[in-house]
């Protein structure tokens, strides 16, 4: 009782006098869900399956916390610490003269 006092709180939560928003009713979030399940799931697992491996993460997110899941997702994208996420520029000194030398 002291806590919820310290919280601003005069008494114990009462359900009767809680605020709720119709956007999060049961059967909202229902139908919400069904309409995931028959048309969007299926477009992106249409996507998911044209593209190569190397193009996309999958992670098995059941049990991870936020910050856990951020930092599977970074070290999947770079997972040595010492090579950049991205290319880095390479100044060409004598112009661009042989572009095939600029390959290799």
């Amino acid at each position: 009782m002291e806590e919820l006092i310290a919280a601003g709180l005069k008494g114990p939560l009462k359900e009767t006098e809680m605020v709720a928003r119709i956007c999060d009713s049961e059967a909202l979030f229902g139908r919400e869900i069904e309409y995931y399940n028959m048309r969007e799931r299926n477009i992106f697992d249409e996507l998911i399956v044209k593209l190569f491996e190397s193009t996309y993460i999958r992670v098995d997110i059941a049990g991870l916390t936020p910050i856990e899941l951020t930092d599977t997702v970074l070290i999947k994208m770079k997972p040595i610490a010492a090579e950049p996420l991205r290319p880095i520029a390479k100044i060409i000194e004598d112009g661009a003269g042989d572009f095939k030398s600029l390959l290799t």
